[in-house]
């Protein structure tokens, strides 16, 4: 019984899954200091500068790069970056460009344990120029949502959680899993319920 609510426990958590969005601004992140949900993405927004999103081992490093972790390499806009934390804990991140880290260019994303929904920012569109066609790979539409990562480049170095694929692409909606916080509660209250009736 309890590993059946347990399932449904995590399930739940998947599905309340939202994408937070940071930009770049001037020598500085417009959120350095964010919280989400375990499960959550952020995808960092570049400017007509050149930035990076690169993981570190603590807030006062501007050198100590995390081994194995995130990083987006340099992009421009309209490229984006987003990186999935499917770990706790508390998460530093700098700009290698120049001396943009020294200057104070860095981040934290801190990840609770928590299922409850955290409130996000304001998603922008990031939608294809008209008269363009957009191709997303696999798993990805087009669409107006910027739950998506972009980098022009190679996308050689990126762990399989961190995705590239074309601004203005976002993750294809699943019809078989429920999509709102309402649906969720009604279908952990009929488990509930029908485990008291066992």
């Amino acid at each position: 019984m309890f590993a059946a609510i347990a399932a449904l426990a995590l399930a739940a958590q998947a599905q309340a899954a939202v994408t937070h969005a940071i930009a770049t601004a001037g020598l500085a992140y417009n959120i350095p200091d964010i919280t989400i949900a375990l499960g959550d993405s952020v995808t960092w927004s570049f400017g007509a500068s050149a930035h990076t999103v690169t993981q570190v081992t603590d807030g006062t490093t501007c050198t100590n790069l995390t081994v194995g972790g995130f990083d987006s390499k340099q992009l421009v806009a309209p490229n984006t970056f987003t990186h999935l934390f499917d770990k706790p804990g508390d998460f530093w991140y700098i700009c290698t460009v120049g001396a943009h880290c020294t200057s104070g260019m860095r981040g934290v994303v801190r990840v609770t344990n928590s299922i409850t929904p955290v409130p996000q920012p304001t998603r922008t569109s990031s939608a294809a120029p008209t008269g363009t066609t957009l191709t997303c790979p696999a798993g990805y539409q087009p669409g107006s949502s910027s739950s998506s990562s972009s980098n022009n480049g190679p996308s050689t170095g990126y762990r399989k959680r961190d995705v590239a694929v074309p601004a203005g692409c976002v993750k294809a909606a699943s019809a078989s899993i429920p999509n709102s916080a309402a649906s969720l509660a009604t279908v952990l209250g009929a488990v509930a319920l029908s485990l008291m009736f066992v």
